[in-house]
């Protein structure tokens, strides 16, 4: 009886230790949602720009996050979940860099006299990449990213009460 009490303790104290990670991951989706949306052909400059700062800080607080998991999961670093869960963060970055360098190349693109067909065509394939960039982002911070921390928390149970 007392070992089922004390891994009903390791595990609520494990939850506890997660709710930080579950915190920040709903922060970072609610940013996302309120400042990262699908473009059209007709967006401004000043948009772009807008967009270029709001990647810069949804990265950042990705990297907030990332630290974060590894800061508490930081022992299952090395098994199977625990290296999937990096290759997904590294994923997930390199995608919020992709975003970035789309947007500068769009840049170079908005500007009143660059109409013809060669630069419209190159903008809507830029406008084509950026868009499914944002619904993959989309689905993995409303969803995905919750998933993973689940699995790591209890790849973080079964370590503990392997270990502890």
């Amino acid at each position: 009886m007392t070992r089922k009490f004390s891994e009903e303790d390791l595990k609520r104290e494990i939850t506890e230790e997660f709710t930080p990670l579950r915190e920040k991951a709903k922060e970072i989706e609610e940013f996302f949602e309120e400042n990262l949306n699908e473009l059209t052909s007709d967006i401004s400059r000043e948009d772009l720009l807008d967009l270029k700062e709001n990647i810069k800080e949804l990265r950042s607080l990705f990297s907030e996050l990332k630290d974060l998991v590894f800061e508490f999961a930081g022992l299952v670093g090395d098994t199977k979940q625990g290296r999937k869960a990096l290759d997904v963060f590294e994923s997930i970055n390199k995608k919020l860099e992709d975003l970035e360098n789309i947007l500068e190349e769009l840049l170079g693109l908005v500007k009143p006299m660059a109409s013809n067909e060669t630069i419209q065509s190159v903008k809507s394939e830029l406008l084509r990449r950026y868009n499914e960039l944002v619904k993959h982002l989309r689905t993995f911070l409303t969803e995905d990213l919750y998933d993973i921390l689940d699995e790591l928390q209890k790849e973080v149970e079964k370590e503990e009460t392997y270990y502890g």
